[in-house]
């Protein structure tokens, strides 16, 4: 396996343009409880946003899924 593909998700920061990656919803999930403490989200709705769309947006990160 190649290891860019290892990752599948995306990170960005819109305010500072700072990119981040990510293996799961569940490292998503606990990325963004640490930044936002006060607005946290579960790995069971980044899930679903991400089952609906392939991208979505929480306070200023763009999250989005990777098509390898």
């Amino acid at each position: 396996m190649e290891t860019e593909k290892k990752y599948k998700y995306i990170i960005i920061d819109t305010t500072t343009d700072e990119v981040i990656l990510k293996k799961s919803v569940r490292d998503i999930s606990d990325f963004i409880n640490i930044i936002y403490p006060g607005n946290k989200i579960s790995h069971n709705t980044v899930s679903i946003q991400l089952r609906n769309n392939t991208y979505f947006y929480h306070c200023e990160l763009l999250i989005k899924e990777l098509k390898w």
